[in-house]
């Protein structure tokens, strides 16, 4: 899930898939802010980036 803020707290924006490819902005704590190819944007947790 890619939430809109860096917290599990937060309303979930949209999903990728394995092996969906997407650039990383920033990182936060355990959180990386990142941007989709089609441009949405979002915060993952750690752990789900393979």
């Amino acid at each position: 899930n890619v939430r809109a803020e860096p917290t599990t707290d937060s309303r979930v924006l949209f999903t990728v898939e394995r092996g969906v490819p997407f650039k990383v902005i920033k990182r936060q704590g355990d959180w990386i802010h990142i941007e989709h190819a089609d441009g949405e944007k979002g915060w993952i947790y750690h752990t789900l980036v393979w």
